[in-house]
């Protein structure tokens, strides 16, 4: 694979520098979704830096969105920490949503 080129300095070749999870900081959802998963490229003349996608990160439009998405991020979650979600005002209405699901879908098992 070709690197990128500066936009700034033509013909110039960026670096991969690192790759880093990047936190995000959302609180509409869960701690271990909020931090962007990208690739660092550095320009060696002008010191310009460049965040890409990594290829092997499904693109966001590619991922599954809306409350199946939270529904697949919630599953491993105790029933207390799903109770915390539902009972919490800083949470988005589809994390909730998906919360309290997977809470009566539990509470219909164990009857």
């Amino acid at each position: 694979m070709n690197g990128p080129t500066c936009v700034r300095c033509p013909g110039v070749k960026l670096r991969l520098r690192s790759r880093e999870l990047i936190d995000v900081h959302r609180l509409d959802r869960p701690a271990f979704d909020a931090a962007l998963d990208a690739q660092i490229w550095v320009c060696p003349n002008c010191r310009r830096i460049e965040l890409r996608w990594p290829e092997d990160v499904a693109l966001p439009e590619e991922e599954v969105s809306g409350e199946e998405k939270y529904l697949q991020q919630l599953q491993g979650m105790s029933e207390k920490e799903l109770r915390s979600i539902v009972n919490s005002p800083l949470r988005g209405e589809e994390i909730r949503a998906a919360a309290r699901k997977l809470l009566e879908e539990r509470t219909c098992a164990q009857t």
